[in-house]
């Protein structure tokens, strides 16, 4: 993923699919309360079916640089995978 700049707001495109039998829940988080930076996402959760995808818009306005995790959660049950970014 490319460098995104700081004070300037940029548009990220990621796609995500499911390749398990369950249905996953996928949202984008923040890994800390106070990050500073502007950040819109859509859709901002998604439920998906196997063999199902989608592509998420991020727009994002850092005033500092930060980290990002996505979530993925399996219906069910209380499991949760992170993946950092």
């Amino acid at each position: 993923m490319e460098e995104i700049p700081v004070g300037k707001e940029s548009k990220q495109y990621v796609s995500i699919g499911n390749k398990s039998n369950l249905r996953i829940k996928i949202q984008f988080s923040s890994m800390k309360e106070n990050d500073r930076y502007e950040l819109r996402i859509d859709p901002r959760v998604v439920t998906l079916k196997k063999g199902e995808a989608c592509e998420f818009e991020i727009f994002v306005k850092p005033s500092i640089s930060s980290n990002w995790r996505i979530i993925t959660k399996r219906l069910g049950n209380k499991a949760k995978n992170y993946a950092n970014m």
